[in-house]
């Protein structure tokens, strides 16, 4: 992400969980009071993002958010919970928000895809990226997240192509309504790792596709601009 950064004259800010809250330094993304825009998480989140907006020359139209598995569903709450601050999310092998209300919920949530708590296609564009061999996070939340479960079906157009021999599939559903545009890439083998990351890190596949040029892509054609 830091190279295609300085490509794309893009900032980046990396915040990271404290483990006095959360032993497993994730988001709580799944705790109520981490799931509005102006309290808990979302509101520090959002304040290092205003902190920023006003030490450098960010443009306001063009904020955006993206995360792995519980940064993922974190993404997805910031994209509903605060579409005043981002124009676009990305979320990787994530949930969506609201999806659950404790922990007994979110490992409910992550093994089966299934919801009974609201949740959905965030308030802003959403690209998606999820793995079939995912057995962290169910695909099926990847799924529910650009809206392609059953009983939300959008429609859309769909491509398949392949990557370093990885085959995908990648659905765009364009805005109808009060629905934004979705894209939905579904990596055939891939696990619950960033697609395209590198090798040296954690949670990462470097096979690709390559989820973060594909993000920033996205950001830009729905946000307007290239730099």
């Amino acid at each position: 992400m830091n190279e295609i950064a300085e490509e794309a004259n893009l900032l980046v800010a990396y915040p990271e969980q404290d483990r006095s809250a959360n032993a497993h330094l994730c988001w709580n993304w799944f705790d109520p009071a981490h799931q509005r825009g102006g309290s808990g998480e979302p509101a520090i989140l959002g304040g290092i993002v205003e902190d920023i907006a006003r030490s450098h020359a960010v443009d306001r139209e063009r904020i955006f958010a993206a995360g792995l598995s519980a940064g993922g569903a974190m993404a997805a709450v910031l994209g509903s919970a605060r579409p005043d601050l981002f124009a676009a999310v990305g979320i990787h092998s994530g949930l969506p928000y609201a999806s659950a209300r404790d922990v007994g919920s979110a490992l409910a949530v992550m093994r089966s895809g299934k919801a009974a708590a609201r949740g959905g296609v965030p308030s802003v564009p959403t690209i998606v990226f999820h793995g079939t061999r995912d057995t962290t996070v169910h695909p099926a939340n990847g799924d529910r997240l650009a809206g392609l479960n059953p009983a939300e079906q959008t429609g859309g157009d769909t491509i398949t192509g392949a990557a370093n021999g990885r085959a995908f599939t990648r659905t765009r559903c364009p805005a109808r309504g009060s629905r934004p545009v979705v894209e939905h890439w579904r990596v055939e083998g891939l696990g619950h790792a960033w697609s395209g990351g590198n090798a040296s890190g954690s949670f990462a596949d470097p096979i690709g596709p390559d989820a973060s040029r594909e993000m920033v892509r996205f950001f830009f054609e729905v946000a307007g601009g290239n730099t």
